[in-house]
């Protein structure tokens, strides 16, 4: 079976680059014919991504435009040699819908939120493009072969959405490359807890505002490094405490030496708050890997609540998380890598999702 997974972005995440470049890795070593690309107009060092690059005196408005015009132009050329196209679906995206409209028998779309609830909440013209996506989205999803969600609440939020039984599902979670022999470092050393707390950016779902709240009621000594874009006054609040320490962004390796020392990580903390119980985030798979258990507010789609290194509470208590990071203390870190390895994995994930492909569209 031939796949071709496809995106189009005027600016991607890195976490999303990450995804892709993993899942073409995962595909590769697996031995599918499965190709990923990632079109987009920012200048990204990836084997997956085409960058496009406009002349003359563009405006915003018209590189959105010009990108997706591209794309869809691209994707409708390259769609005869594939069995099968993933396509991430675009928001609020009339071109997507000319697309699915034509070669829906074949394209199955992939979800990372609720979308029409997500652009309500945005600051500038939310509701109209509410309304745009309510529209594009569900003729998309009517016209679809397939519907694949990054987790299950995802994926029932579209399937009411589509308003329809006869498709094909699947949830596909965000996973890891793990490496052949990767073993995880540990520097765990002395008493004292060190816990990290990592985000691209400590938006309010995250939690950070309960965490301190939390750390103000408990004196019990610990340290927590907080990793990631903050305000400055997410920056004056966690230095008015000595136990939390601030960095801002880092690159791989200096996280990679922290994640060393640290007995416990922290996911996010207020989910619901976006209006969503569920998640795959890519910091609890990067804990996971370096062998650092979890600590969350949500479920996590692809780890089963039975998995004794994600600890799941309701609400958010300091004491708690460091009573669980020196339950966890004894644990060797390779143990928690090897049980956490089927869910987290990219390969694993990549090779159970082409399995439901091939059987449904075979």
């Amino acid at each position: 079976m031939r796949i071709l997974h496809a995106a189009v972005s005027m600016n991607p995440s890195p976490g999303v680059v990450r995804q892709m470049e993993w899942e073409g890795q995962a595909a590769q070593s697996l031995g599918l014919i499965w190709h990923v690309s990632l079109h987009t107009p920012r200048r990204i060092c990836s084997s997956v991504v085409v960058s496009h690059s406009f002349s003359g005196a563009y405006g915003s408005l018209q590189r959105y435009l010009a990108l997706r015009r591209g794309f869809y132009k691209w994707l409708r050329e390259v769609a005869a040699h594939y069995d099968i196209i993933l396509l991430r679906h675009s928001v609020h995206d009339p071109m997507q819908v000319q697309f699915a409209l034509s070669f829906g028998r074949k394209l199955v779309t992939i979800h990372h939120t609720k979308e029409e609830q997500e652009i309500a909440r945005s600051l500038r013209g939310g509701r109209a493009l509410a309304l745009v996506e309510k529209v594009c989205g569900r003729v998309t999803l009517r016209k679809v072969a397939g519907i694949v969600g990054v987790t299950g609440e995802i994926l029932d939020y579209e399937m009411e959405r589509a308003n329809r039984q006869d498709v094909f599902t699947w949830v596909y979670p965000n996973g890891i490359w793990i490496s052949d022999g990767w073993a995880p470092r540990d520097e765990r050393q002395g008493k004292v807890p060190e816990i990290v707390f990592v985000a691209g950016s400590f938006h309010i779902w995250h939690g950070l505002d309960r965490l301190l709240e939390s750390a103000r009621k408990c004196q019990l000594p610990c340290k927590i490094h907080i990793v990631g874009r903050l305000s400055k006054e997410q920056v004056h609040q966690c230095r008015a405490d000595s136990r939390f320490v601030v960095y801002g962004l880092l690159d791989e390796h200096a996280l990679g030496a922290l994640l060393a020392r640290a007995w416990c990580g922290i996911a996010s903390l207020a989910l619901e708050r976006k209006s969503m119980e569920e998640a795959c985030p890519l910091k609890v798979r990067e804990y996971l890997m370096h062998g650092v258990p979890v600590y969350g507010t949500h479920r996590d789609a692809a780890i089963p609540e039975s998995f004794p290194y994600y600890r799941k509470r309701k609400s958010v208590s300091l004491e708690e998380i460091i009573a669980f990071a020196e339950e966890m203390r004894s644990v060797p870190k390779r143990t928690i890598v090897n049980e956490a390895r089927p869910f987290i994995d990219k390969r694993d994930i990549v090779c159970r999702f082409h399995a439901a492909l091939e059987e449904a569209f075979s």
